[in-house]
């Protein structure tokens, strides 16, 4: 059995399109010397106090392994001179 009354087919009304603002053209950035692909901030300044402590640590151990060689061949030299001593007497 057919309905008596026939269904319409209902139109879909196509979303209604909002004007875009002109946008305006954008000026190319000045090339900062920077990678696209940096890491954060955050880590490049533990990157660099990192860098900063390694270098403090090398520069100090040098420093004390001079002064220790210099002593060492201060007692060096102190023993060879207590040996012509003894020899002497």
């Amino acid at each position: 059995m057919e309905s008596k009354t026939k269904k319409k087919p209902v139109a879909k009304k196509a979303p209604a399109k909002r004007k875009k603002a002109p946008v305006a053209a954008k000026k190319p950035e000045a090339m900062s010397g920077l990678c696209v692909n940096c890491a954060p901030l955050g880590y490049t300044q533990v990157l660099a106090m990192l860098l900063v402590s390694v270098f403090s640590l090398v520069t100090i151990l040098s420093i004390a392994s001079y002064k220790i060689d210099q002593q060492s061949s201060q007692i060096d030299a102190q023993s060879q001179r207590i040996e012509t001593l003894q020899s002497i007497n």
